[in-house]
């Protein structure tokens, strides 16, 4: 599909060329550099350590896509935890941080919880796979009572099920 994508942004005029994650990294920056227009690389999840490889190709996935993050004009990580995944600090002018945090539409939010609720809300969404642990949540919460657990995601079958099963879901 880099293919295809590659073709259709050679074929259609811009400016800015602004890629998310490692998968759309690829095509962005050929094209990029064919046209001589700059490009900002978007990192939601650091790639190598999202998926599930022997350790020894997460590593050759990972030099090859810090190697080529130099070429982009801008990274922009989701929070400053990042940096280390990507081997910058703050002081790279290249690199930066912005937060995806929608404006604050309810106010003060303890308003609307009740102040003699005993059970703890915790909500999760993203991911559900292995390296999300989001099992663990679910064990500590059944251990501990009094919590209620929202998962919203798409995921591996096998992460599902027990999650799916839990009582405090």
């Amino acid at each position: 599909w880099w293919f295809r994508v590659s073709i259709w942004l050679l074929k259609h005029p811009c400016d800015i060329l602004h890629s998310a994650d490692m998968d759309t990294y690829f095509p962005a920056l050929i094209v990029s550099k064919i046209k001589r227009i700059k490009h900002v690389h978007d990192i939601f999840d650091f790639f190598p350590d999202m998926v599930s490889l022997p350790q020894f190709l997460r590593k050759i996935s990972s030099n090859i896509y810090l190697y080529l993050l130099r070429f982009a004009d801008k990274v922009i990580i989701v929070d400053t935890c990042r940096y280390h995944q990507i081997e910058k600090t703050s002081a790279d002018p290249n690199v930066c941080v912005i937060y995806n945090s929608p404006p604050d539409l309810i106010g003060n939010i303890s308003q609307s919880i009740p102040s003699n609720s005993n059970v703890v809300s915790i909500f999760y969404a993203g991911g559900i796979f292995p390296r999300r642990d989001v099992y663990s949540m679910v064990k500590v919460s059944e251990e501990i009572g009094g919590v209620m657990l929202i998962v919203a995601g798409w995921g591996d079958e096998n992460c599902l099920a027990p999650i799916i099963n839990s009582s405090v879901i």
